[in-house]
């Protein structure tokens, strides 16, 4: 299923797109009036700022948990796999292991994850641009450039902790090397070639991408593609030889095969929500480029447009998250390369009437503007805050002691009783046997009374915990009873954020 979108799910969208779509109407005609060209600062900072806000708003997302809390054991010594469960590449959480050393042992570290994936936006974004002047020269237009970047940035979700962040910027850098290939020595293909292997060592969304340097090496002069090529491959090599040594020192190379690229290719399929207002001035930039290469050979611009495209077919295979807008991250970004150039503001000033003028450009910045407008009222009520109160009770309840709690809001610093800690991977128990086998690997039932945790869930998604585990064949029905007799006797529950919990007597004598 391929989608393009421009959809309202509740009333209030279409009532902000409406209200919008009137004021920058009356705003572009009194722009135009007194100008012949629009000036989108005031727009682009307006994204910007809603970007800002739903970064302050948005909910404790489950992936930054997921790779803080990955990171925090991956520093304690435990081995991915084999330790605990994990479906992702170890390699994201292996490089923020030494910073959640040092990070503060408090919900403080969900603020620092999501400036430090701001920051890592900052860089992607400034990659991007340059890539734009690279293909586009004086033609490049910052502000096309920052309008589609800003539109797209909550899409993108590049606030959150998650390892696409870095993906992007390497598969960026590598981008940027391609377009010197033709031209320049084997070097340049050997620092590409390192490029995408480390992007891919990240994640593999964008895969075909790797791809990119060999047309950029068939579009460069016939002599030395051969060496140019073998330049690439040994560079690729190097780049993911840091994750490959590490999975083979600790023995997890054929875990890391199996639930990375066996377990996740299961749950593929060919699905994607395309941005209208984007995937068109993608679409038409990508024509200009084509057209640009047909008139002058310009190789720079023919490689973008390959990237387009390659980048286009991989956002096609999706896991089952079908609402995922930010499978495209890198797509946002290659589409507003591709569009700084592309001469899109002149296509309106061709329009004989000033008032067509104005509400072409009104639809087309009330398309860019009102999905940041609806994303910031959806969370309103500041998610981020009520989530990070409840961490800091589970982090205070769990301090130095072992305990079973579902992520999103798993208290990151806190060693699991059981292998059960993410929502993803309970609900994959109930669909995938493997998941299930792994999780039941360390009995729960016994583990728990055993173990003593100092708080086990008590609901989930406002379910019976327990009740659930046995419904998905974690526990059995014998299990079931001695453990609910269990946490009757030893623990109280107790409401913490959106969900209920059972804490352990003792730990509710020192409050």
């Amino acid at each position: 299923m391929i989608e393009v979108l421009l959809r309202f799910k509740e009333a209030a969208d279409f009532y902000f797109f409406a209200a919008i779509t009137f004021a920058a109407v009356i705003w572009s005609y009194d722009t135009l009036k007194a100008k012949k060209s629009l000036n989108l600062a005031p727009v682009i900072i307006l994204n910007f700022a809603l970007f800002i806000a739903w970064g302050i708003l948005f909910d404790v997302n489950h992936d930054e948990g997921a790779f803080l809390h990955f990171s925090w054991m991956i520093s304690r010594g435990l081995v991915p796999f084999r330790d605990f469960w994990e479906h992702h590449s170890p390699f994201f959480p292996l490089l923020l292991a030494p910073l959640i050393k040092i990070a503060p042992k408090s919900p403080q570290v969900f603020d620092l994850a999501r400036v430090f994936s701001g920051i890592l936006f900052l860089a992607n974004t400034f990659m991007g641009w340059r890539i734009a002047r690279q293909v586009w020269q004086e033609k490049a237009g910052l502000s096309i450039y920052l309008l589609l970047i800003s539109s797209a940035a909550i899409f993108g979700h590049y606030f959150l902790l998650r390892p696409d962040l870095l993906m992007i910027f390497f598969i960026l850098s590598g981008l940027s090397l391609c377009l010197e290939i033709p031209q320049k020595n084997i070097f340049v293909c050997l620092a590409c070639g390192m490029a995408f292997g480390l992007a891919m060592s990240f994640i593999t969304k964008q895969y075909l991408l790797v791809f990119l340097p060999f047309i950029a090496i068939w579009l460069g002069p016939k002599p030395g593609r051969g060496i140019k090529l073998a330049a690439y491959c040994a560079g690729f090599c190097a780049g993911i030889l840091p994750l490959i040594g590490y999975l083979v020192s600790l023995g997890i190379t054929r875990d890391f095969i199996y639930w990375v690229f066996g377990f996740n290719g299961r749950n593929l399929q060919v699905s994607v929500h395309f941005p209208l207002v984007i995937l068109g001035a993608g679409l038409w930039a990508t024509f200009v480029l084509l057209r640009r290469f047909r008139q002058s050979r310009d190789i720079k611009a023919i490689i973008v447009f390959y990237a387009f495209y390659l980048s286009t077919v991989s956002s096609l295979t999706t896991t089952s998250d079908l609402d995922g807008l930010y499978y495209l991250g890198l797509w946002y970004f290659i589409c507003a390369i591709a569009a700084s150039g592309a001469g899109i503001p002149r296509l309106l000033e061709k329009l004989p009437s000033l008032w067509g003028r104005a509400v072409i450009s009104g639809l087309v910045l009330s398309a860019l503007l009102t999905p940041n407008f609806a994303f910031v009222w959806k969370y309103r009520q500041a998610g981020f805050s009520r989530d990070k109160k409840a961490a800091a009770e589970l982090m205070e309840y769990t301090r130095g002691e072992s305990a079973v709690i579902l992520l999103p809001l798993h208290p990151v610093f806190a060693l699991d009783a059981t292998r059960l800690y993410s929502g993803w991977q309970f609900n994959f128990c109930a669909v995938f046997d493997r998941v299930r086998e792994d999780a039941k690997s360390k009995a729960i039932a016994r583990t728990i009374i055993d173990l003593r945790p100092s708080v086990v869930q008590r609901t989930h998604k406002k379910r019976d915990f327990v009740l659930e585990m046995y419904q998905r064949k974690l526990i059995t029905s014998a299990d079931y009873k001695e453990l609910i007799a269990f946490l009757l006797a030893n623990y109280t529950p107790k409401r913490i954020g959106k969900d209920f919990y059972y804490l352990r007597k003792d730990k509710l004598s020192k409050d």
